[in-house]
């Protein structure tokens, strides 16, 4: 049975991955300089390209797909959960590195509480669509 968070969710999560990997895709440069990432050479912008711009555009058209009907919900409420779960340990893993969140700009702040909020949502979403 399908819950509404669900539904909503993928229609957010599904623009949120298409404009991030649109962005990442056509203007490396600038989406890694918001990421405080200085790629060095042609590979580095390719990296972000294939990282972000790539991988971003397929979660968001999995997640639009299963809005649909032709991707099954769960994969794409899973392949988010993995997604943004992925992030957010990684970036705990770092504030604890770290220390906080001295030395951290904007961007990765606000994204520390997008992945979080995104990896409770996708679970929450996974839960009430069994």
């Amino acid at each position: 049975m399908t819950h509404p968070l669900s539904t909503i969710y993928l229609a957010v999560t599904a623009l949120f991955f298409v404009g991030s990997g649109a962005l990442a895709a056509a203007r490396p440069q600038q989406f890694a300089a918001n990421l405080d990432l200085a790629p060095l050479r042609a590979g580095g912008f390719n990296e972000v390209r294939a990282q972000y711009g790539g991988f971003f555009l397929m979660l968001g058209l999995a997640c639009a797909l299963a809005l649909t009907g032709t991707v099954d919900r769960r994969f794409a409420l899973g392949a988010a959960a993995l997604t943004f779960g992925g992030v957010i340990a990684g970036r705990l893993l770092g504030l604890a590195i770290d220390r906080g969140v001295s030395g951290y700009g904007n961007t990765i702040r606000t994204l520390i509480v997008i992945d979080a909020v995104g990896c409770a949502l996708a679970v929450a979403a996974l839960r009430l669509d069994a």
